[in-house]
């Protein structure tokens, strides 16, 4: 068993250890997070019922150009509530989920491959979209969805991406002192489970042919997916922009006062 319960993956700031025998659970919340015991919602949403569609939670405000909000690992869209109001007094609407196997979205898959799709089908009467925002693990899943499913946006921003996930194995791996064939068997059973070689999960080469302009967030202090990742996707997304801060770590960036004017002043 693991020493601790709230493991989280892919995209994580824990620091538990665990035994080796612990590898098969590794593997498993790897594509299958933790649910909360309550849901949390964002106050802007308390007196509204979402719309569920496809098993996906979703919530709508104002009456703008519509933002789509994708939020990350083992996290749900009340990670939104201070750029909420900030979207909608810069005259957009909100459209919030809560991705499958999170949150309200009653839905089990988990996967990026799962999310990808089940974001694209449960969005697509909502849309096209001015913008997307993702923070973590659903920027590839919002990238995913882009490039494979459909989804249609003008506008793009990355919040604490991950570069590419063999990196984030690797990380994890090291973090709970994994062997380098328990390294290796943890990689065989992620790729495995997407059906697709991991190194086909890299922001970096899948941001050389999206149209969309970019924004690309990230705090340098960020210790869950280093910021060098932020700068290799910039870097390779044909009409990007990058926005680097300090002090925030992974999560904060997403609702700091000074990044949220920021992404209000691109989205414009």
């Amino acid at each position: 068993m693991l020493r601790r319960q709230t493991l989280r993956m892919p995209n994580s700031d824990a620091n538990a250890d665990p035994p080796s025998s612990a590898l098969a659970e590794i593997a498993q919340r790897l594509v299958m997070p933790k649910r909360r015991v309550r849901p949390r919602t964002a106050p802007q949403f308390m007196s509204l019922t979402p719309d569920l569609i496809g098993g996906v939670a979703i919530w709508r405000a104002g009456s703008g150009p519509p933002i789509l909000m994708v939020h990350g690992w083992e996290d749900d869209h009340s990670l939104w509530a201070p750029m909420i109001d900030s979207l909608i007094e810069s005259g957009f609407g909100v459209v919030a989920l809560d991705l499958p196997g999170h949150g309200y979205s009653p839905a089990e898959c988990g996967t990026v491959i799962d999310c990808g799709a089940s974001v694209a089908g449960a969005v697509a009467q909502f849309g096209p979209f001015h913008g997307v925002i993702a923070h973590s693990f659903g920027c590839p899943v919002s990238a995913l969805a882009m490039r494979e499913h459909g989804l249609l946006c003008e506008n793009v921003v990355l919040i604490a991406a991950a570069r590419a996930q063999r990196d984030q194995l690797n990380r994890i791996a090291a973090r709970y002192g994994l062997s380098a064939a328990e390294t290796a068997k943890l990689i065989g059973d992620f790729e495995q489970r997407m059906g697709r070689p991991i190194d086909r999960f890299d922001l970096a080469d899948w941001a050389k042919t999206m149209t969309q302009r970019a924004l690309i967030v990230h705090s340098m202090d960020d210790d869950a997916c280093p910021f060098e990742g932020a700068e290799a996707i910039a870097a390779h997304w044909p009409s990007s922009e990058l926005y680097l801060t300090d002090q925030l770590g992974h999560r904060l960036v997403a609702q700091d006062r000074a990044t949220i004017t920021r992404i209000c002043q691109f989205l414009e």
